[in-house]
């Protein structure tokens, strides 16, 4: 019976190691690259992992491969102070208002 519980325990310990050894690191878990789309100037948030993938704009739809190294985007508030200020300024191209107006109207 000692035997069994002494295999048991080495066998739980060993996957332990295991998981830990090859589980991804925090450093590159959490850490977030940003730039701007060429096309709508949507900010794009991704996983620095991801850099030089492919990638699609969530606003227009537009390709391209994600950065490697982080561009600092202007007016990006790393603190987030003044986000209170900032919410409902979402960038938005000239020709979306002007569809999302027609669409209103119409």
């Amino acid at each position: 019976m000692s035997t069994i519980i002494l295999v048991l325990f080495v066998l739980i310990v060993g996957a332990t190691g295991i998981y830990i050894w090859r589980r991804p690191q925090a450093s590159q878990r959490g850490r977030f690259y940003v730039f701007r789309c060429t096309r709508c100037n949507q900010k794009v948030r991704y996983l620095a992992a991801k850099a030089g993938r492919g990638g699609m704009c969530p606003r227009c739809g537009e390709r391209w491969t994600l950065p490697a190294a982080p561009q600092t985007v202007p007016g990006s508030d790393p603190d987030h102070a003044s986000y209170l200020e900032r919410i409902g300024e979402r960038r938005m191209p000239a020709n979306s208002r002007a569809l999302r107006a027609s669409r209103r109207a119409g």
